[in-house]
């Protein structure tokens, strides 16, 4: 059995083409997570779940010494991988009762983040089907079934005020893709986005939200205020590959302005102007998700909240956002109005934020 909890639903909405959504704890987003908190990423060592926590230290801390482990650390020092990168690499694993016949590394998968080669992530596989034998990790995640199922029907208790059908309409149209929301519950306030191609007409978008609220008896908790977060992650698949190709025409600008703010930015580990692109077009689409899907003062909130992080330029941005939500027409999204996006960057930067 595919030790893959899921819950499966279909939004629809009156100008949005129906897409599938499905909510779960993943065998492979926790495998991925224990072995990076072992390994002593701190961004996987962020659980809130104190139970939980203790059951996985429990369990897996005999096997910190594992040569898995000790290739984690080398791929940290040496290649930067961390953060998305190690969430990128699980959902482009196949389910572990695959894996004796998988070849998903045979060849680089096109979404797989780029600090990966094909020739490290078909090592680190090998060393992690070893991993996961010694440690009979698919026991562990079996013995956990009643903490999943729970934390999954509490998300989609939650699911119909997400509005996911908002995407297709604000962005325009992704027909050939569906919204795969992964509850990460070892990584605490991290979260992050990534996709996998299917086929060649078909591609997974996905959140892996983490677990950073809880109730008296320590289980995870989803309110309303992570709906932003969602928002933020599921844009990204929204963004990210349209900002990739007008890379040239950002740069004189986006540039500019990075030096201005790079401190900030640094801080929050965006380190260069590409990310920062990025994160200002997706923080400025939450604006306007939260204005079409909440309130006007929730997306004001929004607003200031992202000027204190740095980008100062969020209140033009989101504005500009909306005007091409008035004016987009039903073909067109956001490749087309990159243009405009790029001219506000360049404005912005030679005009000092005035």
């Amino acid at each position: 059995m595919i030790q893959v909890l899921t819950l499966i639903c279909i939004l629809t909405a009156t100008e949005a083409p129906t897409k599938q959504v499905s909510v779960a704890v993943d065998e492979r987003v926790e495998l991925i997570s224990i072995v990076f908190r072992m390994a002593g990423f701190n961004e996987y060592s962020q659980g809130r779940l104190s139970d939980y926590n203790q059951e996985v230290d429990r369990h897996f801390g005999p096997f910190k010494d594992h040569a898995l482990i000790k290739l984690a650390q080398k791929l940290r020092s040496e290649k930067g991988i961390g953060y998305d990168a190690c969430m990128s690499y699980a959902v482009h694993l196949d389910a572990l009762e695959a894996w004796s016949q998988s070849k998903v590394f045979a060849s680089r998968p096109e979404y797989l983040v780029k600090s990966w080669s094909r020739e490290e992530a078909e090592l680190f596989f090998k060393e992690l089907q070893a991993f996961v034998d010694v440690t009979d990790y698919r026991a562990f995640f079996a013995s956990q079934k009643q903490r999943y199922l729970q934390a999954e029907a509490r998300f989609k208790a939650l699911l119909p005020l997400a509005k996911l059908e908002w995407f297709d309409g604000f962005f325009g149209e992704q027909p050939s893709s569906s919204f795969k929301l992964i509850l990460g519950l070892l990584n605490g306030g991290a979260n992050y986005a990534t996709q996998r191609a299917v086929n060649s007409h078909k591609t997974d978008l996905f959140c892996i939200l983490g677990a950073w609220l809880k109730d008296e008896q320590g289980a995870p908790l989803f309110d309303t205020t992570v709906l932003p977060t969602v928002a933020h992650e599921f844009s990204h698949s929204y963004v990210n590959h349209v900002t990739v190709a007008f890379q040239s025409q950002l740069e004189p600008g986006a540039q500019a302005l990075f030096s201005q703010v790079k401190e900030k930015m640094e801080r929050q580990a965006y380190s260069n102007w590409t990310t920062m692109i990025n994160e200002s077009l997706v923080r400025a689409s939450v604006v306007r998700y939260l204005a079409d899907t909440q309130s006007e003062t929730a997306a004001r909130e929004e607003i200031e909240e992202q000027i204190r992080s740095g980008f100062l330029w969020m209140e033009e941005l989101s504005q500009l956002l909306k005007q091409f939500e008035t004016s987009r027409k039903p073909h067109q999204g956001l490749k087309e109005f990159m243009p405009q996006v790029v001219t506000f960057f360049e404005n912005y930067a030679n005009n000092g934020g005035r």
